[in-house]
């Protein structure tokens, strides 16, 4: 096969035709939804990883005392004024999280976990670090 000379000929050709505006312009619109997306998943990747690491947290926190029963069995568990709202913040930060993280997949506004993320990366930001930027 003979290598045709005329290849630059032939490009110039196609970028010049009719066909090629619509073609830049669907590559544009990907290019585009690929960045978009990108940073989404950024958003839901800190979502999640904010979402795991307070519930890790919760979980931390023990009842102060406990009574039991003669078998051995725990009858009442309690938590001190202090640990007991230390407790409730954390359930109402998962369930903040939560909401967040469901607004964002089933709805497809990302707003309100944008926002969410913003605000914790201000108050902890050596806990939610990954590579990229969110704007």
């Amino acid at each position: 096969m003979k290598f045709d000379i005329n290849v630059i000929e032939r490009a110039t050709e196609k970028l010049n035709s009719p066909e090629n505006s619509q073609l830049v312009l669907d590559r544009a619109v990907n290019k585009f939804l690929g960045e978009e997306r990108d940073k989404q998943v950024e958003l839901i990747a800190k979502g999640a990883r904010a979402l795991h690491e307070l519930r890790q947290e919760f979980l931390r926190i023990k009842p102060d005392f406990e009574t039991y029963s003669e078998k051995g069995d725990v009858l009442f568990s309690g938590y001190t004024k202090n640990n007991l709202e230390t407790r409730n913040r954390k359930l109402q930060g998962i369930e903040k999280i939560e909401r967040c993280l469901e607004s964002a997949l089933d709805k497809n506004d990302y707003k309100p976990l944008r926002q969410m993320v913003q605000e914790t990366e201000k108050k902890k930001p050596d806990k939610i670090e990954t590579e990229g930027e969110i704007k």
